[in-house]
């Protein structure tokens, strides 16, 4: 229905019905509610990141050798040392999001731009949990940090002690990687096992938690629902690098679903993770019980 409105300069002769004023108030949008979604991992713990990556990355690997006891005269044995690449390959990951025209033209919100947006995180939610997972994600993912330690994992109690806490760092020094001056150690693990260590002290008696200002043994802790529940990971994350081959290719499709009203938004891009040290990398797992 037609509203009409009189403005006079004396307020007192203005009069409008309550009915008609619901028809001119505007819609007005506050802050969007995003969906929730876990806290990002891979910007927090040093890992190496290479963009627009052209051709293949590689990274030449280089044996030990060691020397050897001998007598005045005696021959020494033959040494060989071992020469081997480490390579990053390419793995597609891509979004398409279909938008009604109608929705475009007629909302007061930037849609086109918090759907670009929307893309960037799902990308970033992809390659996060990928990063942090016990097993390869999909098929054609990139296998993360912890695929390897999870094979042959530390044995956790269902309330995690201290010394388990340690025993992680320990395996991967064991290895004679890191140190508590050499890198970014760090580690990671999920909500619900952040409520365990919070509220568990270091020894009976104790009043220090083994997790505490947002560090434990030492080392930051970074908390994300990426990671499984039941497990501690820990590593140095400098010897981890994502890769993103080539640029992120976003295309804003107006036409070939014109017979339906819709814009059509696909980008693709190709990522890799490549661990150069397995070793740098433990897990810690409580038992799944049946």
């Amino acid at each position: 229905k037609k509203v009409r409105i009189e403005v006079r300069t004396d307020p007192e002769n203005v009069n409008i019905d309550s009915t008609d004023v619901a028809d001119t108030i505007p819609v007005l949008f506050k802050d969007i509610v995003h969906a929730l979604a876990p806290n990002t991992i891979i910007e927090k713990v040093g890992s190496k990141m290479l963009f627009g990556v052209q051709g293949q990355p590689v990274w030449p690997t280089v044996g030990d050798v060691a020397a050897q006891w001998a007598g005045e005269n005696e021959d020494l044995l033959d040494a060989t040392i071992d020469f081997d690449v480490i390579k990053a390959t390419p793995n597609r990951l891509g979004v398409k999001v279909k938008v009604s025209r109608r929705a475009l033209n007629q909302s007061n919100l930037d849609l086109y731009n918090i759907v670009v947006s929307k893309i960037g995180r799902a990308f970033a939610a992809k390659l996060n949990q990928a990063m942090v997972s016990l097993t390869q994600v999909a098929i054609n993912a990139p296998k993360g940090v912890f695929v390897a330690p999870a094979l042959n994992p530390i044995i956790l109690s269902k309330k995690p002690t201290f010394e388990e806490v340690v025993s992680l760092e320990t395996a991967v020094l064991n290895e004679n990687v890191g140190g508590a001056t050499q890198g970014f150690g760090a580690y990671i693990i999920g909500t619900a096992m952040q409520g365990k260590l919070k509220t568990t002290p270091i020894e009976a008696g104790e009043t220090k938690m083994i997790l505490q200002d947002g560090e434990m043994n030492g080392y930051p802790v970074i908390v994300s629902n990426y990671m499984d529940e039941d497990s501690i990971g820990f590593g140095f994350f400098e010897y981890s690098v994502v890769s993103q081959f080539g640029d992120m290719n976003l295309i804003f499709d107006p036409y070939t679903q014109a017979s339906s009203n819709e814009v059509v938004f696909v980008a693709n891009s190709e990522f890799d993770i490549t661990v150069l040290r397995p070793e740098a990398f433990a897990i810690g797992q409580i038992p799944q019980t049946t």
